[in-house]
């Protein structure tokens, strides 16, 4: 008589008796009984291990058992091509786990670690062999390589004021699920800026990520600044992703600033930043939320100082068509010693922060900014909005207020984006102000 065991991993409900009884005990006819069992009904907690067989009939009892089984291995499907070993750090948080581990969870910790990853990846089991498991997981990242440029329009004295700003930005393109930005602004003739920014999540396989950034700014024809901040990022289950970094700082007036009571400033600092986002979409979300926490501390001069920021977005879905959102800004600095330089005060304004201004119109060294946005939907690809923002230099956000409301047109395809806001002020009601930004795609 042949005598064979066998393990196999096939779904029971619970309730079921703990054996299975089959009419044979011929290798072949059992083996398909059980190929069928595991084919119509998966569940990796559960095992049937051969109990005994009788020849008088002939029947096979195979008795089943719960078993939390480890994961033998982790397969990835993604249709971007990433190197291997970020692929390894972005699995191994499903590395080690058992199959009755929540997934969901591991998944929200993804979106929330990678800015690529919109959606929860979706998983499934399979068999190595007979006796071992492998999770496969489905990661669709995002990635965004465009080309963005701004453009602001006013009537001041019966001309027309023009502004604008430029973005190249690229994701991927070293196939390190890295990020590279460009941007360039021009406020008006005197005033200009350019920055750099890079950011490499796993450089070389590490586990820590790196960002480098420098900008270069000329504010009104009075002053310089430039800085260059050196940085590593990581991530922690309660603070998301967190940065700590280093930078370094210089300010120097031009002549008509010296006149005006700017001074040189060389400014050293240690920098801490921790970011959550679980935005369903980058460009056009209407769902989840966005916080982030930074925190710049060291010397200016001879005398130290602390530089804070908090931004908060919260997108919530009304209707299937229709939501709400709800954003805070609140930037502050402040010196221990001394009165804070002119150069180093907070600059706000404009369709970053406060819509129907000027861009960097007010300067101070605290300020506060309260976001209302309603949207509808029209279709997956366009977004209307009225919005209204209320911003303060005050700690009392409703004290000597600034408010800047209006509507706004947006539009997404598979190659563009373009966004087009009509704004007022209280400070001139009768003198309407135009953003239009546009996203080229590629």
């Amino acid at each position: 008589m042949h005598i064979f065991k066998f393990f196999i991993f096939v779904s029971i409900l619970f309730g079921q008796n703990n054996e299975r009884i089959f009419k044979s005990i011929q290798f072949n006819q059992v083996n398909d009984s059980l190929k069928k069992m595991l084919n119509n009904e998966l569940d990796w907690k559960t095992e049937y291990v051969l109990h005994g067989y009788s020849d008088n009939p002939d029947s096979s009892i195979y008795k089943v058992q719960k078993s939390d089984r480890i994961i033998d291995s982790v397969l990835i499907k993604t249709e971007d091509i990433i190197t291997n070993k970020v692929l390894q750090q972005i699995i191994s948080n499903y590395k080690y786990k058992s199959v009755s581990h929540n997934f969901s969870f591991v998944g929200k910790k993804l979106i929330s670690e990678y800015y690529f990853l919109n959606n929860i990846p979706d998983h499934q089991f399979g068999l190595i062999d007979t006796n071992k498991i492998a999770l496969i997981i489905n990661i669709n990242p995002k990635f965004e390589n465009n080309f963005s440029g701004f453009l602001g329009l006013n009537k001041q004295r019966n001309k027309l004021s023009v502004e604008g700003e430029s973005n190249i930005h690229l994701e991927n393109y070293f196939k390190q699920a890295e990020s590279f930005d460009l941007f360039w602004r021009k406020t008006d003739s005197i005033s200009q800026k350019i920055s750099f920014d890079l950011f490499f999540p796993h450089p070389f396989g590490w586990n820590t990520g790196i960002v480098w950034n420098y900008y270069f700014e000329i504010i009104n024809g009075l002053y310089t600044y430039s800085e260059t901040n050196y940085a590593i990022r990581t991530f922690s289950s309660f603070l998301h992703n967190l940065q700590f970094g280093y930078l370094k700082g210089s300010t120097t007036p031009t002549l008509n600033g010296e006149i005006k009571q700017y001074k040189k400033n060389e400014v050293q600092a240690f920098s801490i930043i921790s970011t959550k986002d679980t935005r369903n979409n980058r460009l056009l979300p209407t769902q989840g939320a966005f916080i982030e926490n930074n925190i710049n501390f060291g010397t200016q001069n001879t005398s130290s100082f602390i530089d804070f920021g908090h931004e908060v977005q919260y997108y919530y879905l009304i209707k299937k068509n229709i939501f709400l959102k709800i954003q805070i800004i609140a930037e502050g600095i402040y010196d221990f010693k001394k009165k804070i330089p002119l150069s180093r005060y907070k600059k706000f304004g404009g369709t970053s922060t406060l819509r129907g201004f000027n861009e960097n119109q007010f300067f101070n060294t605290q300020f506060q900014i309260l976001t209302f946005e309603t949207g509808y939907s029209v279709a997956p690809s366009i977004q209307t909005k009225l919005f209204f923002d209320i911003a303060s230099k005050d700690l009392n956000i409703f004290d000597n207020y600034l408010i800047g409301y209006g509507f706004g047109l947006y539009q997404v395809n598979n190659n563009s984006l373009v966004q087009i806001e009509y704004a007022l002020s209280n400070l001139t009601p009768s003198q309407g102000k135009i953003h239009f930004k546009w996203i080229t795609r590629f």
